[in-house]
C-alpha cells in the first residue's frame, strides 16, 4: 500500500513539474527580445528609427557618409537651413524609387516632429513660432530609409532661438517693386503627386537665365539670380532655393500651384507685361 501510494505521489510530481517546465517555456522572455532592432539585425537591416516610417529598413551607410547642419534666423522670416554633406547625393528625381547607396534625401524634423523632406543642401522654413527650437535633419535613402552608421543615425542637431516679430524683421522691398529679366529668362514647372505621401506633391522647376543664389538671400540684386516663391491656389506658402521642392499637407482636389522667379530681394522679375512664372493645376489625391 505504501509502495503502491509512493509511486502515485511521484507520477503526480512528475506532472505537476512537467506543466510548470512548459508553462515557463510558453511565458519566459528572458531569452529572446521584442525589440525591433533584433529582427532588422538578424536580416542586415534595421527599422528605422526616425519615427516616421516605422515599417521602412535602415540602411547602413558608407564610413564617409556624414551631415553638419546650419540653422539662422532669417532678416525677414523663418530660417534659413544649410546642410553640408559628405559621402552623399541629393537625387530628388529617384525619391520612392530602389535605393542606390550615397543617395537619397533629408528629412527635416522640429522639436521631434518631422515637418518636410528636404531635395538640397537649402531650404527655408517658416512657421516657427519665437523661442527655443531643436532643429534636426536626417539623410535618407530613395525610399525614405534612415541611413544608420552601426546603430547611429546619420543626422544633425542644432538649437536655435526664433526671434520675436519687430521692425528688424520688416521686408526691406516693397511689394510693387519688380526688376527686369533677361530676354532669354524663362521658368516651366512639373508638379505631381508623391506616391508615398496623402497630400504630398513633388515640384521640379526648369530654368533658363537663372540661377539659384540661397546664400545672397536678402541680399543686393545681381541680374539673374534669386530665388523663387511659391503658391497653392493664390497663396504664398513658402520661398524655393533649388530646382526641386517637397510640397506637402494638401488637400484632396484639383490646386493650382505656381512658382514666381524673384531676385535676392525678393523683388519678382518680369519680362514684356508680366512676371517670370508658370502654372500648373494638379489633382491631389
Amino acid at each position: 500500500m505504501r509502495s503502491r501510494l509512493r509511486r502515485l505521489l511521484i507520477a503526480v510530481a512528475v506532472l505537476a513539474f512537467a506543466a510548470l517546465s512548459t508553462a515557463c517555456a510558453e511565458h519566459d522572455h528572458s531569452t529572446h527580445s521584442h525589440d525591433e532592432a533584433d529582427g532588422g539585425a538578424q536580416s542586415g537591416a534595421m527599422p528605422s528609427m526616425s519615427g516616421t516610417h516605422a515599417m521602412v529598413a535602415a540602411v547602413e551607410a558608407p564610413e564617409d557618409m556624414s551631415v553638419s547642419l546650419h540653422v539662422e534666423p532669417d532678416s525677414v522670416s523663418g530660417l534659413n537651413i544649410h546642410l553640408t554633406t559628405t559621402g552623399f547625393t541629393f537625387t530628388p528625381e529617384s525619391v520612392n524609387a530602389d535605393d542606390d547607396p550615397g543617395t537619397g534625401h533629408a528629412h527635416l524634423y522640429v522639436d521631434g516632429v518631422k515637418i518636410t523632406r528636404l531635395y538640397g543642401p537649402y531650404y527655408h522654413l517658416v512657421g516657427v513660432t519665437p523661442g527655443e527650437h531643436e532643429i534636426r535633419v536626417a539623410l535618407n535613402t530613395n525610399s525614405h530609409a534612415d541611413y544608420i552608421q552601426g546603430t547611429k543615425l546619420v543626422d544633425a542637431v542644432r538649437t536655435v532661438t526664433v526671434p520675436e516679430p519687430g521692425e528688424d524683421g520688416a521686408h526691406a522691398h516693397s511689394g510693387g517693386d519688380v526688376v527686369e529679366a533677361a530676354a532669354d529668362m524663362t521658368v516651366a514647372i512639373r508638379v505631381e503627386p508623391d506616391s508615398h505621401s496623402a497630400g504630398g506633391v513633388n515640384v521640379r522647376i526648369d530654368t533658363t537665365g537663372f540661377a539659384f543664389a540661397p546664400l545672397s538671400v536678402n541680399g543686393e540684386h545681381l541680374s539673374g539670380e534669386g530665388h523663387a516663391h511659391i503658391y497653392v491656389d493664390g497663396v504664398k506658402v513658402g520661398r524655393v532655393y533649388g530646382p526641386w521642392y517637397f510640397l506637402g499637407g494638401l488637400a484632396a482636389g484639383e490646386r493650382e500651384v505656381r512658382v514666381t522667379l524673384t531676385s535676392n530681394a525678393h523683388q519678382p522679375y518680369v519680362s514684356g507685361d508680366g512676371p517670370v512664372e508658370a502654372t500648373v493645376v494638379v489633382v491631389v489625391p
